[in-house]
């Protein structure tokens, strides 16, 4: 990390609304939420972490749902570099813009389909 290294500060949706988030570098904020559904169960887990070294924030996300289908998860990871933290999505008329996320890795695990065969 280098001394002019600066606060990270971007857009995210949680619990159904827009958060401005500011990590400082080598910070890491974690959210989860989730619960019982009438279908069964969902959680999702979200880390944010400021990488200064890199110059970029990660996002990690996972998921664990639950229904008549099985057990299914998923997971993934972005990078955003600090300079496009407001040059990503912008939804209508909301007036932010999310960061532009790169896709680093994403894996998805259906355990019936797995017991299944497929």
């Amino acid at each position: 990390m280098t001394a002019t290294a600066v606060n990270a500060r971007f857009w995210v949706r949680v619990n159904r609304g827009f958060v401005k988030l500011t990590l400082t570098p080598g910070q890491v904020v974690e959210h989860f939420e989730g619960g019982p559904t009438e279908e069964g169960l969902c959680r999702e887990w979200t880390t944010w972490e400021y990488d200064a070294e890199s110059g970029c924030v990660i996002r990690v996300y996972e998921s664990y749902t639950r229904d008549c289908d099985g057990p299914f998860e998923t997971s993934s990871r972005h990078e955003c570099p600090i300079a496009l933290l407001a040059e990503g999505y912008s939804p209508e008329d909301s007036g932010i813009t999310y960061p532009a996320w790169h896709k680093t890795d994403s894996r998805q695990r259906d355990h019936f389909a797995e017991a299944m065969g497929y």
